[in-house]
């Protein structure tokens, strides 16, 4: 599941690059945002009864948090570390198996 959400996340990246670069002029990038003390406060995220933090993976500014629901699917929170905003969400629910 680490790798899948690894994965998830340079697919993320990836596409708000490509997104980005779209939607403005070419410029010089800049490094990933690091918090340096101006983010200050907590974060509060809701998440759904029964569920369970599975993993979190930090890498490029971002942290994925990796839910467990009660209903045996997984949902993927995405934040910006520079920022402490929520960039997203990716749930996965399990194949109904109806006949």
């Amino acid at each position: 599941m680490g790798v899948l959400a690894y994965g998830i996340m340079l697919k993320f990246e990836k596409w708000q690059a490509k997104k980005d670069e779209e939607a403005s002029p070419p410029s010089i990038s800049a490094p990933a945002p690091v918090i340096t003390g101006a983010w200050t406060g907590d974060l509060r995220v809701t998440v759904p009864a029964g569920a369970r933090v599975s993993e979190t993976i930090v890498a490029d500014g971002r942290m994925i948090v990796r839910l467990s629901l009660a209903d045996d699917s997984q949902r993927f929170l995405i934040f910006d570390l520079g920022t402490g905003r929520q960039l997203g969400a990716i749930d996965l629910q399990p194949e109904s198996s109806a006949q």
